[in-house]
């Protein structure tokens, strides 16, 4: 694994939407700062929030539990909506997307569930 100097999780705010921008190894180390920028999201408290893994090259169940953890709260903190998945993961990439799919995870984040 490589260290937190290659990770990065930034926080974009447009309009009604939050998107995190992730980059690098998800992993037990670098797991906190997705939990910073997650906490940064929710506090804004915006319609939407997209997770795009689109240069996350490794992703564990440390990562994996920070997204489950904030997708709670954030659906737990809202009234009922007319977005069908307010909070996903968007342009995630094998193998990153081998974890969603072993552990059926995909869906709560709008992903597709393709056969394993």
């Amino acid at each position: 694994m490589t260290g937190t100097k290659d990770f990065q999780a930034i926080t974009l705010v447009r309009e009604d939407r939050t998107t995190i921008v992730v980059s690098g190894e998800l992993d037990h180390a670098t797991s906190p700062q997705l939990q910073e920028a997650a906490d940064q999201a929710l506090a804004d408290r915006p319609h939407r929030i997209e997770v795009d893994f689109d240069q996350v090259t490794f992703c564990d169940f440390s990562g994996l539990n920070i997204l489950l953890g904030a997708r709670a709260t954030f659906l737990g903190s809202r009234a009922s909506t007319c977005v069908e998945t307010p909070f996903t993961v968007v342009r995630a990439h094998a193998p990153v997307t081998r974890l969603f799919q072993l552990t059926e995870a995909g869906p709560l984040f709008g992903m597709e569930q393709a056969a394993a």
